[in-house]
């Protein structure tokens, strides 16, 4: 690998492919039904479309990134690793979580040194109830690798989870380390990468408060590993702009997710980006918005991106993009091409987008989904939310949740929003299965099957404790345009339905989060319940481990039998083989997952 040096004339131009980057518009005018979310517009901005999104024509916006070289910058890894004694629960192959975690960060040191053009540095904190600096600003190369690798080996999973304690520590760090190493105007590049396997057990633990000891300074990356972390509270610490959230399903993949990371951090060629759009909108998939402007953030070597836009009058339709050199810091302005100009007679200008309005029928659900889990969930692990009530001896009442009066109500709203979401999961599932079915051309296939892989995790997982995880992890990916996705779901039923179905019980509240129970643990187990979840029947060892049981299982807790699926005639797609990726993507996440790293 070579690095590209900073042309002091460098132009937008050497970064942007101009000729793969357009806007394109479909044949056929959408009504208010395909956009039936939300118009979040300027006031001082003139836009004379319809609020009501009636009437329009559906579009994209390709944005090319050129392949670059890495720029010539020096490069500091932050790595944040939780061990408490969690860590030391056994994965499938064998493995504890924390061999995993141990092993990935190997592998990403094994890389730096092999790859000394990128002048990197690394920082490694590890935590439980303590802080243990592992490593502290330490340049990587062959020269020190046995060592780096050595003290790397040496984090050992115990006690409690201070989630508190860590963020403050490294916030602390990257302001100090900032301040330190400045050289001459060349800033170093820091990076927080962030792992947690389970929940604040010690310490503060409320998402919002928490959210205030995270560096401004940097971009964090917030890796849940494993299905027992707190899904809410890491979404909530990656609500940033700058700051992102993973979601490791199988530890044994960690690295697949590891090796993105790095990827967009070592590739990354503009930042700040934004995109302002004239005469129609631009779709905000985290807000299920169509709005004016939209904030993109960094732009990444050799990806392509895309964004839904809306508009009732083609061939008016502009965008204006404004973006930072991530090296140089200049600032850019540009804009692309609108097909529809290029041609005389503007018919001759539409293509058909099928495939991208799929995609956005496919994030406005995803959205729905995501949110009635997250809603569920705030509402069924209140002590996950707000902690105070152990400080304080409150009452579920005092939080404003009545557990007499409201609950045969609200679960009569949950089961009906509940049976109306599958039904649109599936129809739309079907939909686009009987599309995947007639189409011959693989690119749209590949497309098409990402979407279809979306809405089956989520109907595979839904109304599960899990529930909120995976949805939020396919909007994510989906969304953020990622190579991984997450697939590796538990089977029923031993994902706990997290209220009342079928007459499974009343809701029941088990052990306490931070502030509860404060001992001194040293085999802190972060796999417990510490929320309200239904009280669940006994099945045996054999019904558990047998397949037919699990589809019936399905059938047994949805009367209307939503999930009539059999799993058997569906086959995910590969990991990472999907329209996002590159393969400079691929590369990295070998490198990050290579068996034979310890070993050096």
């Amino acid at each position: 690998m070579s690095t590209a040096t900073v042309n002091v004339n460098i132009d937008i131009d050497d970064f942007i492919c101009q000729t793969e980057s357009m806007i394109q518009f479909d044949k056929d005018i959408v009504s208010g039904n395909f956009t039936n979310v939300n118009v979040n517009v300027n006031v001082n901005t003139d836009v004379n479309m319809d609020a009501s999104l009636q009437k329009n024509y559906f579009g994209v916006i390709n944005l090319k990134i050129k392949k670059m070289d890495p720029s010539i910058q020096k490069r500091h890894f932050v790595f944040t690793v939780d061990c408490s004694g969690s860590m030391s629960d056994v994965c499938n192959d064998g493995r504890t979580k924390m061999d995993h975690a141990n092993h990935t960060l190997i592998n990403m040191i094994n890389y730096f040194a092999e790859h000394p053009e990128l002048m990197v540095s690394i920082t490694v904190v590890a935590f439980d109830s303590s802080i243990y600096n592992i490593i502290t600003n330490e340049k990587v190369s062959e020269d020190n690798l046995d060592k780096l690798i050595k003290d790397v080996k040496k984090i050992r999973p115990k006690d409690m989870t201070n989630i508190e304690q860590a963020l403050v520590t490294s916030k602390e760090y990257i302001a100090s380390y900032i301040n330190n190493n400045s050289e001459g105007g060349h800033e170093v590049y820091v990076s927080h990468i962030f792992m947690t396997d389970g929940d604040a057990t010690q310490g503060e633990a409320i998402p919002s408060k928490l959210k205030e000891y995270i560096s401004p300074l940097v971009s964090n990356n917030f890796i849940g590993f494993g299905i027992e972390h707190n899904t809410y509270l890491l979404k909530e610490l990656a609500s940033d702009i700058k700051n992102n959230y993973y979601f490791v399903d199988a530890l044994e993949k960690a690295g697949l997710v590891y090796g993105e990371i790095l990827h967009s951090i070592i590739y990354r060629v503009l930042e700040n980006t934004n995109i302002s759009v004239a005469n129609g909108l631009i779709y905000d998939w985290k807000k299920n918005s169509w709005v004016d402007k939209l904030d993109i953030g960094d732009l990444v070597s050799e990806t392509v991106k895309t964004y839904h836009i809306l508009t009732d009058k083609p061939s008016e339709f502009e965008c204006a993009f404004q973006t930072t050199h991530c090296v140089s810091k200049e600032i850019f302005n540009f804009t692309i091409q609108n097909t529809i100009k290029k041609v005389d007679i503007i018919e001759d200008g539409f293509i058909d987008l099928i495939q991208y309005k799929y995609r956005q029928r496919t994030q406005q659900l995803l959205f729905e989904v995501n949110e009635y889990n997250f809603e569920k969930y705030k509402r069924c692990n209140p002590l996950k939310i707000d902690t105070s009530c152990y400080n304080n001896n409150l009452k579920l009442s005092d939080l404003g949740i009545d557990t007499e009066t409201d609950t045969d109500d609200d679960n009569d709203d949950d089961l009906c929003n509940s049976r109306k979401l599958k039904e649109k999961m599936k129809s739309l599932l079907k939909e686009m299965q009987k599309y995947l079915d007639n189409t011959t051309t693989t690119a749209d296939s590949s497309f098409i099957k990402l979407l279809c892989d979306d809405l089956y995790i989520c109907l595979k997982t839904f109304d599960t404790e899990q529930s909120a995880m995976f949805s939020c992890a396919r909007q994510l990916s989906q969304g953020a345009q990622r190579a991984y996705s997450a697939t590796c779901t538990p089977k029923a039923p031993r994902n706990r339905h997290v209220f009342d179905v079928a007459n499974f019980g009343k809701p029941i509240i088990k052990r306490s989060t931070a502030g509860g129970n404060d001992n001194d643990n040293d085999n802190d187990n972060d796999n417990y319940n510490d929320s309200i979840i239904s009280k669940f029947p006994d099945f045996n060892d054999d019904e558990l481990n047998n397949d037919n049981f699990n589809k019936e299982f399905y059938q047994i807790i949805d009367d209307d039998h939503v999930y009539d699926y059999d799993d058997t005639e569906y086959n995910l797609s590969s990991d990472v083989d999907n329209p996002y990726s590159t393969l400079s993507i691929l590369d990295l996440m070998r490198s990050c997952s290579n068996s034979n790293s310890n070993s050096k």
